[in-house]
């Protein structure tokens, strides 16, 4: 299969074929970031490498592809963004998008985004997708079609990553095109049962670097409680590690922390990133330098302490490998910052750290193969930003099996 990608990041549709074994050839890819691009060519050797689909005029036979996938920028229409939509210039790539389809007609092409896309100005936006990109959706012809659309059956569907073998909560849109000549018998992936929870993806040994200070878990409440304010999705809580973990953010610099563990009892008054417990499932990796999300990992307390007579622990010790949450909970959005030092709960000292970039990109479907060699040319905020964006590779992966199962056997 001819396969290219654009707004590619790192690379999740390749490794998803790479998993199931299609032999293909990746004629294009196409990141403008140019430190995502560096993690995707020490994965995969595409034959052109773009940079900015906008620029790309898409004629020629070096452009076509039999599937055709993008990630379009999500922020434009997340939730926990500005929600500007198709007034932000990254809202307007599917554009380019389209521009790509009508003149090589893929056999096959996907499109992912947020679950926000399907409310943004009162759904029009997705309404005005599916015009344009079909002649069909989930079966139902259109009686009076578009006259710009173009000759594909549509199908879509909210997929959440804790349904297919990923313990993060993290919701998606999938938009499938088939080309109107080929077998339009495409099913979405039913739910898997769950089966991994946040322990079964932590490191055992963690530098101290990913632990947090008490003042900069105190900036997260004070932060918090102003969006709080603000009727804004931004909020600070704990978690155990038998939950599910909430949206891996992007977040980078002094703005933002989600999905941190937490050893030790849990304060369900806490408000600026989750905390998940022993079998916990992580928050849904998220983008974009807003706010806070949740998915605090809290280290230091001894299983079974009393609350009531606090003990001193120093930062170095070791401590169990204990996450709180309840057991059927979900945690949040993992995010990108890094300190150390001790947090004060229930007048004793414990630790906070944030999850590591190789637990961020196992909730996230990766190898740890794959992750060493993006390690190997990129910071810890590059690596969070990367892995905040990508599509998971368990979803995509599941997404590809029903829909090629035509073209090739496994």
């Amino acid at each position: 299969m001819k396969i290219a990608t654009v707004c590619s990041g790192i690379g999740s549709p390749e490794q998803a074929l790479k998993e199931l074994g299609i032999p293909h050839e990746i004629y294009f890819a196409c990141e403008i970031d140019k430190y995502a691009k560096k993690s995707y060519l020490e994965n995969f050797t595409p034959k052109i490498m773009l940079s900015d689909m906008t620029k790309e005029s898409w004629i020629g036979k070096e452009y076509y592809s039999d599937l055709f996938i993008g990630g379009i920028p999500c922020q434009s229409f997340s939730l926990a963004g500005k929600r500007l939509g198709e007034l932000d210039p990254r809202g307007l790539l599917f554009y380019d998008y389209y521009r790509y389809i009508k003149k090589q007609q893929p056999k096959y092409f996907i499109i992912e985004n947020v679950k926000g896309l399907l409310s943004d100005n009162d759904g029009n936006t997705f309404q005005n997708w599916i015009n344009l990109l079909g002649q069909s959706v989930n079966g139902t012809p259109f009686f009076f079609p578009h006259e710009d659309s173009l000759l594909y059956n549509l199908h879509w569907e909210v997929l959440n990553t804790k349904d297919y073998e990923l313990p993060q909560n993290r919701e998606r849109v999938f938009l499938v095109g088939i080309r109107n000549e080929l077998p339009n018998d495409f099913v979405f992936p039913g739910k898997k049962p769950l089966k991994l929870r946040l322990k079964d993806i932590l490191e055992k040994h963690v530098n101290k670097k990913y632990y947090l200070s008490k003042k900069m878990i105190d900036g997260f409440i004070s932060h918090s409680e102003r969006h709080r304010e603000k009727g804004n999705g931004f909020k600070f809580e704990t978690k155990d590690t038998n939950s599910i973990a909430n949206t891996i953010t992007t977040t980078e610099g002094s703005r933002g922390y989600n999905n941190f563990i937490k050893e030790g009892y849990i304060n369900q008054n806490t408000q600026a990133s989750q905390v998940f417990s022993e079998f916990g499932i992580s928050p849904t990796l998220a983008s974009g330098t807003h706010g806070y999300a949740n998915g605090y990992v809290k280290i230091g307390a001894v299983r079974g302490r009393n609350p009531e007579k606090p003990k001193s622990r120093k930062s170095g010790l070791e401590t169990e490998q204990m996450l709180e949450i309840n057991e059927n909970g979900v945690s949040n959005c993992l995010s990108t910052v890094q300190k150390d030092n001790l947090v004060i709960e229930y007048g004793y000292e414990t630790l906070i750290r944030r999850l590591t970039p190789l637990e961020c990109f196992r909730l996230q479907g990766y190898p740890d193969s794959f992750f060493y060699n993006c390690e190997s040319v990129n910071s810890d905020t590059q690596l969070y930003k990367q892995v905040g964006n990508t599509i998971s590779v368990t979803v995509i992966k599941a997404i590809l099996k029903n829909l090629l199962k035509n073209e090739t056997t496994y």
